[in-house]
């Protein structure tokens, strides 16, 4: 017969193993970072059109681009523990890469599941504090966003404040703040080299292959990304010796970039196509070359649409083309109804006539241009004289000798669901970038200019026929 004390006990041990095992399941159902902030497996962050979520990060904008580097070349343990993601999400990121390859969009990147929201925004946290987002100035050039980055924000070096092409050529070097570290210019192609060398190898093989001191290897190593010649410079052990070391082992493996490799370096090239031939854009010393159908508008050009045509709106020449009410250059008026309207296409600049007279009924003429997706439309509309006085046209009385304003249209933007009345300031050319008649934004649709002769009145023994031009932007 068992006694009373053994019960007891053994109660006592079958209760305690109970709560063992019971903690035990709790802590393999609980995830190991329940601190991490996580989405569900099917969030989104990019189906959001409003991009309510905290950062309305914009595809292919710099900070979009910050977050596919980290996302691309983050270590698990870097996306788990410093960028502070959900350890699904973090495996998750690194089994797609590692199977389909680098992300591309934030679209590709959010498909991922237990992607959504809070990765997205942790992500962009940590490529802002951990210096991965891109900008202007930083010597990179980011196509779409700049045409080209010379590694400063100076205007008037070729390379202006906004990474745009400005409108004369100049040669390297291109930034005026540049230092020489130990006889190697800091961002030219040997010093360029030299940090690619020290960036991409290991401690191991700065020490075995290149022949720095260990001491010197152990702190290029620890200081991760490595920007300047002067960063690399303020590393203990690292001087001279370790700099000539770095380039020669660069120059061994065939890591000294040059002009006509292919990748731009902002210092020295204003442009890398990956030839050594001019007159296509980029001459064999990796300067800009003014030619016109390259797709890029450069110097004295107004618009290049990527060929040497006329007749689609931009001339042989580079320059803007006008559109007539009949066609490409005629002003014949066959335009008076709606759907009649001339087709503006890709033209930029118009140009028509209105004409009145007492016998006659008031001029209409319109203009149709249809936008795909939601756009920025600016108008400007001038008398064809281009007069840049308040003032449409004069003309002479016939009951008098001053001349008398009489030319005063009215100007419309018609369609899909909006009527709205432009002013013509005047009928004055535009000067500068702002000032323009009229700016609002359009969703995809229809559209259509509409300008309305003034009538002559009564007294007027003759009509008029005004040219007017017209200016439409779409971005």
């Amino acid at each position: 017969m068992t006694s009373p004390l053994l019960t007891r006990c053994s109660l006592l041990a079958l209760l305690g193993a109970l709560a063992l095992t019971a903690a035990a399941c709790q802590e393999a159902t609980t995830p190991d970072d329940a601190d991490a902030v996580g989405d569900a497996e099917d969030a989104c962050y990019t189906c959001n059109a409003d991009k309510a979520d905290s950062l309305q990060i914009k595809e292919g904008s710099y900070l979009a681009r910050g977050i596919l580097w980290v996302a691309n070349t983050a270590s698990l343990e870097e996306l788990d523990i410093d960028a502070g993601l959900n350890k699904r999400a973090a495996g998750n990121i690194v089994e797609v890469r590692t199977n389909q390859g680098s992300f591309g969009t934030l679209v590709q990147l959010d498909d991922v599941s237990y992607v959504g929201p809070a990765a997205i925004n942790a992500l962009a946290t940590y490529a802002q504090e951990s210096g991965r987002v891109p900008y202007c100035g930083d010597g990179l050039t980011q196509g779409g966003l700049e045409v080209c980055d010379d590694g400063n924000t100076e205007d008037g070096d070729g390379c202006d404040a906004t990474c745009q092409v400005s409108d004369k050529p100049d040669g390297p070097p291109y930034s005026n703040n540049t230092r020489t570290i130990h006889g190697y210019l800091d961002g030219g192609y040997e010093g360029r080299a030299i940090l690619d060398t020290a960036n991409v190898l290991t401690k191991e093989e700065l020490d075995a292959q290149v022949g720095l001191d260990r001491r010197a290897a152990q702190g290029i190593s620890d200081a991760q990304r490595i920007r300047s010649l002067t960063a690399l410079d303020a590393i203990p052990w690292v001087g001279k010796s370790a700099f000539d070391k770095l380039l020669t082992h660069a120059r061994a493996t065939n890591r000294v970039p040059s002009c006509g490799d292919g990748r731009m370096l902002a210092l020295m090239e204003r442009c890398d196509d990956g030839n050594l031939e001019d007159g296509d854009g980029c001459s064999s010393s990796c300067t800009l070359e003014n030619v016109c159908g390259d797709g890029v508008v450069e110097f004295q050009e107004t618009c290049d649409f990527g060929d040497a045509n006329d007749g689609d709106g931009c001339s042989a020449e580079c320059t803007w083309e006008a559109r007539g009410e009949g066609g490409r250059s005629s002003i014949l008026d066959d335009n008076n109804r709606e759907f009649q309207a001339t087709p503006v296409g890709f033209y930029r600049m118009l140009q028509g006539s209105l004409y009145n007279s007492h016998y006659q009924r008031d001029d209409v003429d319109y203009w149709m241009f249809e936008i795909d997706r939601t756009r920025t439309v600016s108008i400007d509309v001038w008398s064809g004289v281009r007069s840049n006085t308040c003032k449409w046209i004069y003309y002479r009385s016939p009951s008098n000798t001053t001349h008398q304003e009489i030319f005063a249209p009215k100007i419309y933007l018609k369609g899909n669901g909006i009527y709205e009345e432009i002013s013509s300031d005047c009928g004055k050319a535009r000067q500068g970038e702002d000032d323009w008649d009229f700016v609002t934004t359009l969703a995809p649709g229809k559209y259509y200019i509409q300008l309305r002769a003034q009538n002559a009145g009564a007294g007027w023994s003759t009509g008029y026929s005004v040219g007017y031009g017209i200016e439409l932007e779409r971005l």
